[in-house]
């Protein structure tokens, strides 16, 4: 679906997703995963 929508337009799509550690638990709401996705990436930017 993205790629066609993206094709007439050479666009890219870069997907970052599951950086986080899946043992956390969803209901702690001192968990950030937003930053530690960002930690993890933001090196490689």
């Amino acid at each position: 679906m993205l790629a066609r929508a993206l094709a007439p337009y050479s666009g890219l799509v870069f997907w970052r997703c599951f950086v986080y550690n899946c043992q956390q638990n969803w209901r702690d709401r001192k968990t950030d995963r937003a930053r530690a996705a960002y930690d993890h990436f933001q090196p490689l930017d």
